[in-house]
């Protein structure tokens, strides 16, 4: 099969376009069904995988599929690798094994309590006014404030850093670099001198932690410390914002489903992870093939750039039944909305149960929340995607 041929089957595909950012799942099963690794020209070309079982092998296969030279498309710009994500076995584990001991059941029960209080100060801002933008009210600060306390910073300094981290990737999604680099190197500015002031004021927070981080046998180097609290501060916040949003958008738009979790709470967990697999907040990530690979009569050449699309994944018709449907006591939900292998996502823990706690604290103060006029909710975002605007009433 020749280059030529395979764009055919992206035809029209962009995906920073608005509109694709509302829906891309149209598009997906669109190559699932007929070049399930298609061509892309954006971004100066890429492969897209879209086949469960493709994405799961390639994320396994961390020799052949490389992390080390990036994994955003488009590029975003960052000065040195993300630690952990950017980081290639053997050094990957070095890096790793120490932080998930912050994101543990055991860590995870601590902060059940405190997550559960912001959620409760958030609402009780605005539930006397039976209106809300469930999107800038709820979803975005929560994040926000939940990571400043486990990262030991002031709770005053959560939207700054909040704020920071949308110009980020709206910057990055906009291919605009100067406004990436500035707004990166701004909140580096910040990162650091809160890394200077535990070095010389250690905490029981996780920054503390990761300056004493032991990398077989040897420290953390300074650029190493910054570049690991950057990317905790990033994704943690932005992914869980995206995955709040869509969690609280689809089951606004299906008050059955919202009745039955209002029924019977114990399947909210299930309605969360169901949430994830039907609309996960990152849709792609990205790697560089490191050998020849030949898929579905396609040849992907060394050094090419490889998307694994979990947004196509989860929706594949082969793996999940009725796909673009939401079942929330679906069975063997082995979703991948946070990834798959050694670079699956590191505080995925941490956001299911802010999912868990947003979704029962909505559904046991507003359980009857419906969104006011569709017009007015705005979904995007390639890098994170999310929702942006969220009115509803009750």
């Amino acid at each position: 099969m020749t280059d030529q041929t395979a764009v055919a089957a992206t035809e029209g595909y962009d995906p920073t376009d608005p509109a694709t950012m509302r829906d891309p799942y149209p598009f997906y099963r669109r190559f699932r069904t007929g070049e399930p690794v298609a061509r892309a020209s954006a971004w100066g070309g890429f492969w897209l995988m879209s086949k469960y079982a493709d994405v799961r092998a390639a994320s396994l296969d961390t020799t052949t599929y490389r992390s080390a030279d990036g994994v955003t498309l488009p590029p975003f710009g960052n000065p040195m690798p993300f630690i952990p994500i950017e980081i290639d076995p053997p050094r990957h584990a070095l890096y790793r094994k120490p932080l998930q001991r912050w994101f543990s059941k055991g860590k995870m029960a601590e902060l059940e309590r405190d997550i559960r209080q912001i959620v409760s100060d958030r609402i009780d801002t605005w539930h006397a006014d039976g209106r809300a933008d469930l999107a800038t009210e709820l979803a975005e600060p929560v994040p926000a404030i939940t990571l400043a306390r486990i990262l030991g910073l002031p709770d005053s300094d959560w939207s700054m850093f909040q704020q920071l981290g949308q110009t980020i990737c709206k910057a990055g999604e906009e291919e605009d670099m100067e406004t990436t680099l500035t707004t990166v190197m701004q909140l580096m500015s910040y990162l650091t001198e809160q890394i200077n002031d535990r070095k010389k004021n250690p905490t029981d927070d996780i920054i503390t932690q990761i300056i004493d981080m032991d990398l077989d046998g040897e420290p953390m180097s300074d650029e190493d410390i910054l570049m690991t609290t950057f990317f905790l501060v990033e994704a943690g916040h932005e992914t869980t914002v995206g995955g709040l949003g869509t969690m609280l958008l689809n089951y606004g738009r299906r008050p059955d489903l919202r009745r039955r979790l209002v029924e019977d709470p114990s399947l909210i967990p299930a309605a969360v992870e169901e949430a994830l697999r039907f609309d996960p907040p990152i849709q792609t990530i990205g790697r560089t093939v490191t050998e020849d690979v030949c898929l579905h009569d396609v040849t992907m050449r060394k050094g090419d750039k490889v998307v694994l699309c979990w947004g196509s994944a989860n929706r594949d018709e082969e793996v999940f039944e009725n796909p673009d449907e939401m079942i929330i006591d679906r069975p063997r939900n082995n979703h991948m909305a946070f990834g798959n292998g050694i670079h699956k996502c590191l505080g995925a823990p941490l956001a299911r149960m802010e999912m868990k706690v947003v979704l029962e604290e909505v559904l046991r103060r507003i359980p009857e929340y419906r969104i006011e006029n569709e017009d007015d909710v705005e979904v995007g975002g390639f890098l994170a995607r999310g929702v942006k605007r969220l009115p509803v009433v009750w």
